[in-house]
């Protein structure tokens, strides 16, 4: 069983802004597994003393989406893939299917196709494949590993490599990184937002801030003499 949730942040909650996270998962084949998070990137776009808003959970979306419809048939097909074959030709789907989205935008100024990407297309990848023989963990961008209770964080300075910006330089191609091969459960996440293969798994609670604290001790009932 392979399970996946989102969680909105409080800021986004606060503001009233769009929400740029996309989670997914499937079982697609017996043994096999995948999971994925993508978080679309929430800055604004400049251009020249323009300021354009981010609408870039578009691409977290259809990027997701279409990662998980080509696991799902790979999966099926050959449910004993090795991760160094499918990763590179997942990358390579990927690229192509950003690529043709930006093909067919109608209009062939190369300036607003840049404003098409930069807006809407740019999101991490952290995400996770499962085969009855090993497990393997790719992302593009920053994030959060969790394996066997250890986290690794994936720090990108704040300077996220989407994959997107291959979009922008044809021969820019920087597969999926790929560092951890393992034979136990994975869990990829990105902030509050996480995935894994394991029903019964559960992240450590933080211990509630001070304010918080005191408001619910100030708040709970006293106790009756017996």
């Amino acid at each position: 069983m392979i399970n996946h949730a989102t969680l909105i942040g409080r800021s986004h909650r606060l503001r009233q802004q769009n929400c740029h996270d996309y989670a997914i998962s499937g079982a697609p084949a017996p043994g096999c597994a995948f999971g994925l998070v993508l978080d679309g990137c929430g800055s604004k776009y400049h251009a020249g003393t323009a300021v354009y808003p981010s609408h870039n959970e578009v691409g977290a979306k259809l990027l997701g989406k279409f990662i998980a419809s080509s696991l799902s048939h790979t999966l099926q097909t050959d449910p004993a893939i090795q991760p160094d074959a499918l990763l590179p030709a997942l990358y390579a789907q990927s690229r192509d299917f950003l690529a043709r989205l930006v093909t067919l935008y109608p209009n062939h100024d190369p300036t607003l196709r840049s404003h098409l990407i930069m807006t809407r297309l740019l999101c991490t990848i952290v995400g996770f494949v499962k085969t009855p023989d090993t497990a393997v963990f790719f992302w593009r961008g920053d994030g959060f590993l969790v394996v066997d209770g250890t986290i690794t964080q994936l720090d990108s300075g704040n300077q996220p490599d989407y994959l997107a910006y291959d979009l922008l330089n044809r021969n820019r191609k920087r597969p999926f990184s790929v560092p951890i091969h393992s034979r136990h459960r994975p869990l990829a996440r990105r902030r509050h937002r996480w995935l894994e293969q394991h029903p019964a798994a559960r992240l450590r609670r933080t211990p509630p801030r001070p304010r918080f604290a005191a408001l619910a001790q100030s708040t709970r009932p006293a106790a009756r003499p017996v």
